[in-house]
Parts: structure tokens; sequence; C-alpha cells
């Protein structure tokens, strides 16, 4: 094809001429080559890039198994490792119960011993209150210069002491002091386990006199775990 502006030969599928740059009235649009796949007639691109509307219905989207690939079946999930060893576990407890069941049984009904070595069944019945007195002080367990009458001018302290039967187990022993004027004194609490003794033991309290002492009627109150259990009177003099 020749340009018709300048004559000079133009590729018929340019839409203008190298030469001279006039436009090419008419521009032949690109053929597909003869031979396979090819019957040398002009190819309309514009349809051919156009999606073509498919009377298909759409293919429905298979969710896959969660951890399988792609086209693989679902396969069974197994039982946790752990779950192999109920049964012989059960097993075992079942044959060790028929051999030591009667043992076992004898050793959680026998008396035990305590933290003092005196033997003692559960549960532990609360002790029971067996004297009470005054007297000047207490050594290796034994009350010495028992009265109910002190002075301030020759006693340095007063002790009230307690005898009791049982075992103390988990007593909580307190001792009240009242004075004339209705104040109340507290001092420390001493326990005496005697040697040989079982099911005896010491409670006293020692409180010394001082300016705070009261000449006049005092009182102590013996409790055992927050309750009264017993009182006793005593004077205080010159």
């Amino acid at each position: 094809m020749r340009c018709l502006t300048c004559g000079k030969r133009i590729n018929p599928q340019m839409t203008e001429c190298p030469n001279c740059g006039a436009m090419n009235p008419r521009p032949q649009m690109p053929t597909k080559p003869a031979g396979p796949g090819g019957d040398g007639q002009t190819v309309d691109w514009k349809s051919v890039l156009s999606p073509r509307p498919s009377s298909a219905p759409p293919d429905v989207a298979v969710p896959e198994p969660v951890g399988a690939e792609p086209g693989e079946q679902a396969k069974p999930v197994a039982p946790p490792t752990w779950t192999q060893y109920i049964f012989p576990l059960i097993l075992f407890i079942w044959i060790a119960y028929r051999m030591f069941g009667p043992e076992i049984r004898r050793f959680l009904s026998e008396p035990r011993q305590d933290q003092r070595g005196v033997t003692s069944e559960a549960p532990v019945a609360a002790p029971e209150l067996q004297q009470l007195l005054l007297c000047s002080q207490v050594e290796a367990g034994q009350p010495l210069d028992v009265r109910d009458t002190f002075s301030m001018a020759s006693d340095k302290q007063m002790t009230a002491f307690t005898t009791w039967g049982g075992l103390p187990g988990a007593s909580r022993f307190e001792f009240n002091w009242h004075s004339p004027s209705g104040k109340v004194l507290t001092a420390q609490v001493k326990l005496y386990q005697p040697a040989g003794a079982e099911r005896r033991f010491v409670v006293y309290s020692e409180l010394p006199l001082g300016d705070f002492a009261a000449l006049g009627i005092w009182r102590v109150d013996v409790l055992r775990n927050g309750e009264s259990v017993a009182s006793h009177d005593f004077s205080i003099s010159r």
C-alpha cells in the first residue's frame, strides 16, 4: 500500500505515514496467519477481550476439611494418648485394694502418736480442769507456797496453777486477772507435760507484783478456747 500524499509504500496496518505524517484513511486490522490454527480472517479483538455471558450455573465451592490437603478426605480424629492408660490404672488400683485393703484399713484405724510421743485417737476430746489454786511459783510442774494472800512487801509475783485431765490438743488457754477496780490484766501462759503422765498436763500463768498491783480482793478467770471454766479469788495486802 502507498501513501496517498507522498506516494511511498507504507504498512497497510499503520494509521499514519512514517515519511510525511499523513493519515491513512483505510488502515487494515491484523489477520490470523494462514496455517494450523489460523484461517487468514480478520480478528475482532473487542469481542475476544470482552467477557462472554455463560448460561452454566457457577461452581459451588466446597470447603476443604481442616488440616487436610486440597482434594484429600478428612481422617478420623484419634483419641488422646493418655486415655489408653485409664483401664490399666483402674485395674492396678483394684488389684492393690484386693491385696492390701485390710492392711490399709487397719493402719487408718490405729491410734497414732502426736509430736510429744503421746498416743492419741482422733478426734481428741476437750481436756477437763481438775484443779485451780494460787501459789508463789512453779518448779518442775509442782506448785510451791500455795496460798490465797500475797504481800506487796515480800512477794514478787503470784501464780495461777491449773491441772488438766486429757490431752491439750488444739485447745487455747487464757488467764484473766481482775483487779479490785475492774481492770483486766493478762500474762504469759505456760504449759508443762509431766514425765510419764500420758493424760495429764499443767497450765499456769505468772503475774508479777509491781506498782500497778492494787490492794484488795482480786479474781483470776481461767478460759479454755475463749470460754470461762473456773475462777478463784485472792487478796493483795501491804
